[in-house]
């Protein structure tokens, strides 16, 4: 995947990968200049793999779009989101539905998008 030119959007919707595919992904994001939207809702994603995403992010220049709808990432999760905000003026679209995000969460992203131009 970080060598294709081609793939504009990967959907993961609901599939078992956890922390450890979260973190195989952060790999790609960070070789591949062509996605643009990545969904990995209701994957089984806690915390260590949204810090482990959101070094891939922090990295690409492409994506546009991500969802992870409905993982166990809370508010450490959160924070290593608003990081990626701060560096990443592609995205456009961040979903964070049902992430077990506290108000403390809240506050830490509200700093990213305060940083960010493009969300």
């Amino acid at each position: 995947l970080g060598a294709n030119s081609s793939l504009t959007g990967i959907c993961l919707t609901d599939n078992e990968i956890g922390d450890e595919g979260a973190t195989a992904m952060m790999t790609v994001l960070k070789m591949n200049s062509t996605l643009v939207k990545l969904d990995l809702g209701y994957c089984q994603i806690t915390i260590s793999g949204c810090v482990g995403l959101s070094h891939g992010l922090g990295a690409n220049s492409s994506l546009t779009g991500i969802c992870l709808t409905d993982n166990e990432i809370g508010d450490e999760g959160a924070t290593a989101m608003m990081t990626v905000l701060k560096m990443n003026s592609t995205l456009v679209k961040l979903d964070l539905g049902y992430c077990q995000i506290t108000i403390s969460g809240c506050v830490g992203l509200s700093h990213g998008l305060g940083a960010n131009s493009s969300l």
